[in-house]
């Protein structure tokens, strides 16, 4: 937030945070920090890459069942998607815009 702070002139750009397995989803349910997307992006064609990706970290990624196993990443992109219909998404939370 320090480094998007609002000045005179700039532009102002949208802050989206995103959810981090094994982080996120360790945080207690009651908590303030609890992750609630509001924003969706679609990622049906690119999860293939992103698993891909994903599997290079091979020093941070974990078995499953794991949340931060290649497995569940794609479950997480899944349960994200059928909350607003579609396949694969990357859930974000639109912290700030400026209109």
């Amino acid at each position: 937030m320090t480094a998007c702070r609002p000045q005179p002139g700039s532009i102002n750009p949208k802050i989206y945070t995103f959810f981090i397995p094994s982080s996120t989803d360790w945080v207690d349910g009651d908590s303030l920090k609890t992750f609630i997307p509001n924003a969706y992006v679609n990622i049906e064609k690119q999860i293939d890459k992103k698993i891909k990706a994903l599997s290079y970290y091979d020093t941070e990624m974990k078995g499953y069942p794991h949340s931060r196993s290649l497995e569940s990443l794609k479950i997480f992109s899944k349960y994200w998607g059928n909350r607003v219909g579609l396949n694969y998404v990357e859930p974000l939370k639109l912290i700030r815009e400026v209109v």
